[in-house]
């Protein structure tokens, strides 16, 4: 399988991270559909649940803390969101199995990220 890496990262400026978003209720919307466009006649009510996007607390802690160290440190942050498909696959390639992830170069950190480790590894 090839590989095309991009400049910046055959030269190791870019940390990724993978996450994942998780949806949860915030509401219920009430509306009516109408089996029959045009037709009032056919209105039935539905109810529906409001769903919103969120990070898990870990995940956004790891996502906050990395923003900050690599500002300090002039490197790029690519964030992988393995909800999507896109992510998901981006994961499955890299072996990543859980979130949050970060690889940077050779190094990957997916358990108990802190400063420091992320430090020494940077």
């Amino acid at each position: 399988m090839l590989t095309i890496l991009h400049f910046e990262e055959t030269m190791g400026k870019v940390i990724e991270v993978y996450v994942k978003n998780s949806e949860v209720p915030v509401g219920i919307e009430h509306g009516y559909y109408l089996i029959s466009p045009g037709h009032e006649c056919t209105r039935t009510p539905v109810t529906a649940a409001v769903m919103e996007k969120v990070l898990p607390e870990a995940d956004r802690n790891v996502l906050e803390l990395l923003q900050v160290i690599a500002q300090q440190k002039q490197l790029k942050v690519r964030v992988y969101n393995i909800s999507t498909l896109r992510g998901k696959l981006r994961a499955q390639l890299r072996g990543v199995k859980k979130t949050p992830t970060i690889i940077f170069r050779d190094h990957r950190i997916d358990d108990a990220i802190t400063k420091e480790k992320l430090l020494s590894v940077l």
